[in-house]
């Protein structure tokens, strides 16, 4: 298999723009999982945010 092409500077700079919107709502989704029940570990499994940094937003 071939690795896949590297994207355009364009392509980039969407692709970084479309993950900054999606995490910029990190926190507000990690705190609405833990108020509907989620234990932290299910937290962590489901979005791949570490422990520590989900004792930090649910700290805050």
């Amino acid at each position: 298999m071939s690795e896949p092409r590297a994207p355009s500077p364009d392509e980039a700079r969407t692709l970084l723009r479309e993950w900054a919107s999606v995490t910029r709502d990190r926190d507000r989704r990690v705190r609405l999982a833990k108020a509907a029940g989620l234990q932290k570990k299910e937290i962590h499994q489901l979005s791949g945010i570490s422990r520590p940094t989900i004792d930090t937003i649910l700290a805050e």
